[in-house]
């Protein structure tokens, strides 16, 4: 098994409007020397230096699979491995940061050679929506345009960091926190704008 953190190359496809899915990405060369030296274990010595290798010559891996099956189709999950549900899928795009999960598999029907299947797509600046009756994620990712001092800007950026938040999740959380005390203090239970 192999994790890495890359991102999706030109090529990449996943679309909800096409059967086919591709996913292109770089594997750094420290992760090729190890799928080399796995693939000699998978296929003896003799047929690991004749078998290609499952990557280009620039370094790249392709990897398809039907979106209608289960079972070459990797778990597309959020930064805390929350499966994400087919409607958010369209946030896996070309240039995305992405972790990668893979493993090196015989390849069917070839004898001497091995392809690397990808497991799980997780994407670390992605959450999961909350479902349907459940109350929103507190590390929710979203763009708030607001302009803060500097001072206070660097000290919401450590809090955050110490948290292991973002710094959009960590202000929406302490704007809901002091909504709550304040609602709770005035004796409403109307949710705020």
């Amino acid at each position: 098994m192999y994790v890495i953190d890359t991102t999706l190359a030109p090529g990449s496809r996943i679309s909800p409007d096409s059967t086919l899915q591709r996913l292109v990405f770089a594997l750094p060369a420290a992760i090729q020397a190890k799928v080399r030296k796995d693939q000699s274990k998978l296929l003896g010595k003799d047929a690991a230096k004749q078998a290609p290798l499952p990557w280009d010559e620039h370094g790249l891996v392709t990897f398809s699979f039907l979106r209608t099956s289960r079972r070459s189709q990797p778990l597309i999950c959020d930064r805390r491995d929350e499966p994400l549900p087919r409607r958010s899928r369209d946030q896996l795009r070309v240039g995305q940061r992405v972790r990668l999960s893979l493993r090196q598999v015989p390849r069917l029907g070839t004898v001497g050679s091995t392809r690397l299947e990808v497991l799980k797509v997780q994407l670390p600046l992605v959450d999961a929506p909350a479902g349907k009756g459940k109350p929103a994620s507190p590390h929710s990712i979203q763009t708030v345009k607001m302009p803060l001092p500097v001072d206070l800007l660097q000290e919401v950026e450590r809090l955050a960091d110490t948290d292991g938040w973002s710094v959009s999740a960590w202000l929406r959380n302490a704007i809901e926190s002091q909504v709550s005390r304040e609602q709770g203090r005035i004796g409403t239970n109307r949710p705020a704008a």
